[in-house]
């Protein structure tokens, strides 16, 4: 309280003077505006004596340890953030970054020196990464070279590393300093056209400096390397190269089961074109800016481990492009000139002075944002999880972070903040499938407790002691069933409940209020404006004998959403396709379309650190804002008459996934996870009890979770032997019937689309028995795509297995793409798998789809890559094959035992994702999510509707 002593200025005792508003309405705002404000000094005051203990404690505990920084590699997740750079000194008009540097916004407060300032700007970025929002965020800014830098000029980004700083990690360390032998440097870097690099790009290096040199920017020359210890070289061909002072080389065009010491490959053309580029970077080739000006940005990670070396000089490396390793091997670091010390003090004495440097030798037009380095390895799947967003270091506002959870379950109980209790036995929709098999292994047993089986997730059904009159029970204390992600404190109102504020709502069907609402001059940030649905375009019309194609096409996102949301719908979820995938291979549901909402194409969630977005392209406005932080989400159709629609958000750093219920804003149940999260998706009520099922993929196999059941922990439908282990699920969905009715009804079969994690590697087909006892049965090595069909004649309450649609090349020598259908036969539905003949086999078209006519359409970069090459869709009768990136749209009757051409559409622009669903009016809708053909950050839906010229076909 005595801080407030401190107001120094007359406006700040008495406030600015302003227009008077009488009456009720003014006092209300008076007494609100002061408390407003005493409670932000307050806060303020108790965060800067925080700060300040908290960095003296830092200093006294450094100086304790004879200059080593403790802890470092000690902790979880941000934890061992070592240092973090977003440039954000470009928004700040007074800042003298050219000559004080960039800070480094992680804890530890590292400096980085910008040589050569008079070449480079900060720039506001144009890269894929969230920028963030002014006033909770530090912008984004891009660090821009405008010149060409020769060989012999300083110019480049440097970092000092002093030995025993958080910096000092990696490699070269002894066991007493076991937790600083791992390190992750990652950043985003775009380049111009490939022909205006010439000679090597220094992306990243660690160069040694001798203690007494106070001038480091010679290390800022591209070509010295006296004191290299190790570099992340660009080529001018497009591939990357990391090089060590011992003579070890990785090279990302090539898989390195050992390391190349040998001299480098030779360079494919310098010269060659953006398309050869774009074709090139599933072999460990870079992006390059496009003609139109548009794409160039790419995403690299160099990961260091010196654990497990039996020599102190060498350590494992790892090369990363885009979220994917590319390469990796033992490497050599040699630190003099002759005889390697083996002496830890002499490492420590060579180490003492040393520095990080980033783009040396760069050209006009490249740019280099968002840096990070990690006291720790970063998994592949947490850097894919977290390369688009910014990390908590970046924030500047004070956040909540309420635990969700509690020991004690409560049923048939409202919740504080209006929040309602998991369901009671009586509200769930369906019970457990006792009738079900399941997986049972000597190491998998079911479990008896709240823990699922393999400890992979652990269950906290209900939330302790919350209720709307706060009362006590149990220890006494209320708690705010706000879930433990990141919620801006603005988004709060304090006068209304938690419930009341969390979600966005809409009054009487309208568009949100306050939708551009100004502040200081600005237009608020919000991600969706809203514009109108637009109309069909009925000049697109394709007419068969018996069918009839209608093509339509939306607005382009850009003009339904911001620009950035916009790059984030075609960048799509992690771990998930956009609209969720396919269903034909079901029985068919006995929920019907609620409303004017039809089921079958999911909303994509943009996921980021303080807020969800839902984008539906059938919806006005089509967007919904919710203030929950996730690392990303899925959401189910609507479920119910009374519009009930459930939001599963993953919580990457706590390794939680919580459910919403968004029409009464309910937090149903939230589910603690042991393990990795692979993959996941929404199925239709028929793939298990006709209630709300979600499927978790992990590397022990997948899970059904049902939310609503009454004992809602994830159920093991199937296991991943040793053939699916370190697969990657590209797609996924599940088929057939077990014949039972109700709570006990579900699928028998699911399929698989996998790779390895190499770049390139082709896409297998795996069908796996769902609650089955016999093996994955891999159906092809080698597939264009894949989905399930429900075969003709399939009768209510009778069992089925599904037919399997496939495409592929013809034969290993050929371009031609061939449509396979083929049964599964089975004893019982949870019977071994065996596959029967191939029933039907059309040709669809040529391969190539590389040809000259071709170069407009431009691939994305997409969380979930580029594979499949063809998305496969089913419903009916009714077989979509969808040629990605041809933009060719195929349409088959499936016949008597014969897939049967009805229609064509060329959309002529890249499909990102693609869905099917039935429409109205006995329509079948085919939803298709577009990129632009010259902007890879646009796009738009197109939807094509198939119609029967005679019901009775």
């Amino acid at each position: 309280k005595e801080e407030l002593l401190s107001l120094d200025r007359f406006e700040e005792w008495l406030g600015k003077r302003r227009p008077a508003i009488m009456g009720k309405t003014g006092a209300e705002m008076a007494a609100d505006t002061g408390k407003y404000q005493l409670d932000k000094i307050l806060a303020a005051a108790k965060d800067n004596d925080s700060d300040e203990r908290k960095s003296q404690g830092e200093e006294e505990n450094e100086s304790k340890n004879g200059g080593w920084v403790p802890g470092i590699g000690e902790g979880r997740d941000e934890e061992n953030l070592s240092a973090y750079f977003r440039f954000s000194e470009g928004a700040d008009e007074d800042s003298n970054w050219r000559a004080d540097g960039i800070s480094d916004i992680s804890k530890h407060q590292h400096k980085a020196v910008i040589y050569g300032s008079e070449a480079a700007d900060l720039e506001a970025t144009t890269s894929y990464v969230d920028e963030g929002v002014g006033g909770k965020v530090k912008l984004l800014y891009d660090l821009v070279f405008n010149e060409r830098i020769d060989r012999d000029r300083t110019a480049g980004l440097l970092v000092e590393v002093a030995r025993g700083s958080s910096l000092d990690v990696g490699m070269l360390h002894g066991d007493d300093h076991e937790s600083r032998k791992r390190c992750s440097i990652e950043c985003w870097y775009r380049l111009p056209n490939a022909d205006l690099v010439t000679e090597e790009i220094i992306l990243m290096r660690r160069s040694l400096s001798t203690p007494d040199e106070e001038d480091m920017s010679k290390l800022c020359l591209a070509d010295n390397k006296t004191h290299l210890m190790w570099e992340l070289v660009l080529l001018a061909s497009g591939i990357l190269e990391l090089r060590t002072s011992g003579g070890s080389i990785l090279n990302s065009s090539k898989n390195n089961d050992t390391c190349d010491t040998e001299e480098k490959q030779p360079a494919i053309n310098e010269n060659s074109s953006d398309d050869d580029t774009e074709k090139g970077k599933d072999s460990g080739m870079v992006l390059w800016e496009r003609p139109d000006g548009t794409g160039g940005w790419n995403h690299v990670c160099v990961i260091f481990s010196s654990r497990s070396q039996n020599v102190l000089t060498d350590c494992s490396a790892k090369l990363m492009m885009q979220g994917t390793t590319v390469a990796s091997a033992v490497v050599s670091i040699q630190i003099q000139e002759n005889d390697q010390p083996t002496n830890i003090g002499d490492v420590d004495r060579i180490l003492a002075k040393s520095a990080l440097l980033f783009g040396l030798g760069s050209v006009p037009g490249f740019r280099m944002t968002e840096v990070r380095v990690w006291s720790c390895e970063r998994a592949e799947d947490e850097v894919n999880m977290n390369m688009y967003h910014y990390l908590s270091a970046a924030e500047t506002k004070r956040k909540i972070k309420v635990k969700i959870g509690g020991k004690k379950k409560v049923i048939g109980r409202k919740l504080g903040g209006n929040l309602l209790a998991p369901p009671t036995p009586g509200e769930t929709l369906r019970g457990d499938r006792s009738r079900r098999r399941r997986v049972d292994t000597d190491v998998e047993k079911e479990p008896t407790s709240n823990k699922a089986a393999n400890n992979d997730f652990q269950f906290d059904a209900a939330f302790e002691n919350m209720n709307d009159n706060k009362e006590t029970k149990g220890n006494g204390e209320g708690t705010n069933p706000l879930p433990q992600s990141q919620v801006s404190s603005e988004s709060i109102d304090e006068k209304h409940s938690f419930s009341q504020s969390i979600f966005s709502s809409e009054k009487d069907g309208k568009t949100p209020e306050n939708l551009f609402a100004e502040k200081d001059g600005k237009v608020l940030e919000n991600l969706f404006a809203a514009f109108p649905f637009p109309t069909k375009d009925d000049a697109e019309i394709s007419h068969n004998k018996d069918f009839t194609l209608n093509l339509s096409l939306s607005d382009k996102l850009s003009q339904q959403v911001r620009s950035s949301a916009a790059a984030a719908i075609i960048r799509g979820p992690p771990a998930t396709r956009h609209f969720g995938g396919n269903r034909g291979g079901l029985a068919t549901s006995p929920l019907p379309n609620y409303g004017n909402r039809l089921r079958g194409v999911g909303a994509i969630a943009i996921c980021g650190q303080e807020k969800t977005v839902l984008y539906t392209h059938d919806k006005t406005p089509p967007g919904k804002t919710l203030p929950i932080g996730a690392s990303g989400a899925i959401i189910s159709d609507i479920m119910d008459s009374q519009g009930s629609e459930y939001l599963c958000c993953f919580l990457a750093k706590e390794k939680r996934i919580v459910v919403f219920e968004l029409k009464t804003k309910t937090v149903v149940v939230e589910l603690q996870m042991t393990t990795k999260l692979n993959f996941w998706r929404y199925l239709p009520p028929a793939a298990h009890g006709n209630t709300l099922v979600f499927m978790l993929i992990t590397p022990v196999g997948g899970f059904h979770w049902m939310p609503l059941n009454e004992s809602p922990r994830p159920q093991q439908a199937w296991k991943r032997g040793p053939e699916l282990q370190g697969k990657k699920p590209i797609a996924y969905e599940e088929g057939g019937s077990n014949g039972l009715l109700g709570a006990e009804a579900g699928s028998t079969v699911a399929l698989l689309l996998a790779s390895s994690t190499t770049t390139g590697a082709p896409v297998e087909a795996w069908c796996i028995p769902v609650y089955g006892d016999s093996p994955a049965v891999c159906i092809s090595r080698d597939v264009m795509g894949a989905a399930l069909l429900q075969p003709p004649g399939v009768k209510k309450g009778k069992p089925f297995s599904p037919l399997i649609v496939v495409t592929k090349n013809a034969d290993a020598d050929s371009s031609q793409i061939v449509l396979e259908v083929r049964d599964i036969l089975s004893d019982t539905p949870v019977g071994p798998l065996e596959f029967g003949n191939v029933l039907a086999s059309v040709s669809i078209g040529n391969a190539d789809i590389e040809g000259a006519s071709l170069e407009s359409i431009n691939e994305p970069t997409m969380a979930m890559g580029t594979s499949p090459a063809i998305f496969c869709c089913c419903l009916g009768d009714i077989i979509v094959v969808i040629i990605r990136k041809r933009g060719r749209v195929l349409v088959y009757q499936y016949k008597d035992n014969l897939p049967i051409k009805i229609g064509q559409k060329d959309v002529k622009q890249y499909v990102v994702d693609a869905a099917i669903r039935r429409g109205a009016e006995e329509e079948i809708e085919v939803v298709l999510l577009l990129c632009a053909a010259n902007n890879v950050k646009n796009g738009v839906v197109a939807t094509i509707s198939i119609s029967k010229n005679d019901p009775g076909i």
